[in-house]
């Protein structure tokens, strides 16, 4: 099944600024977050807002989850949405969450409310895995804590 013309579109702004491994870093987490039944929204790349957004589904308000802005080739973690709703509002719950994100090489924690990594550290296959696997790991908390299935 072919992909969405938005993906490869967003792939190409990437791959021009960013190089081809950001570009299939950017697909890749594209379809890890869709595995996690995230809903995605996008909008064109070439604007100056985030290309691509994981969202939560299911909550009162929409949870974003983390933006790829595809121009400044980074991946942004939305930790000032996620410390609204649960299990996040725990500070010791946003630590281990702040934790399993600092062990991912590149990222960068300096920012409170947006850690972030660019995708050229996200086309290492570990950094990735990682990565895809602290969102899921992100996911399932909140789902388990706010009664969703």
């Amino acid at each position: 099944m072919p992909e969405p013309a938005w993906i490869d579109e967003l792939a190409t702004v990437v791959e021009r600024g960013h190089g081809e491994e950001a570009a299939a870093a950017a697909r890749a987490l594209i379809h890890g977050s869709a595995a996690m039944r995230l809903r995605q929204t996008h909008q064109p790349p070439s604007l100056s807002g985030a290309a691509f957004v994981a969202v939560m589904p299911g909550m009162v308000n929409d949870v974003e989850l983390f933006a790829l802005f595809a121009k400044g080739g980074r991946v942004v973690v939305q930790m000032k949405a996620l410390r609204k709703i649960n299990p996040f509002r725990v500070a010791e719950q946003e630590q281990v969450l702040r934790g399993k994100l600092a062990e991912i090489p590149g990222f960068k924690m300096d920012k409170l409310d947006y850690p972030d990594v660019t995708l050229v550290k996200l086309a290492d296959p570990d950094a990735q895995e990682r990565f895809v696997d602290t969102m899921r790991w992100t996911v399932d908390k909140v789902r388990k804590s706010n009664g969703l299935s």
